[in-house]
């Protein structure tokens, strides 16, 4: 019963706090091309060689909390064709 309790408590605080979350959110990336893996994970590992990518976009600037999106991805070859 106790452990019904805490969870029901856990759920109760995750829906407070869920209207501060901001993840999943659509991003504003132009540039796919780039950075395929973030379109389509299933990219990652299908290159030859290791490749580190970094970007930050920013829309409107000079508007306040103007949508900006920023990614980091590292890509390395998985070694096997033949999965």
């Amino acid at each position: 019963m106790k452990n019904m309790k805490k969870t029901i408590i856990l759920i109760g605080l995750l829906l407070l706090t869920s209207s501060s979350l901001l993840a999943q959110q659509e991003s504003l990336i132009t540039f796919y091309r780039n950075h395929l893996n973030l379109v389509n994970p299933a990219y990652v590992g299908v290159g030859e060689s290791t490749s580190f990518q970094s970007t930050i976009r920013q829309q409107w600037t000079g508007i306040a909390e103007a949508p900006s999106t920023q990614a980091v991805s590292l890509t390395t070859p998985i070694g096997s064709k033949n999965l």
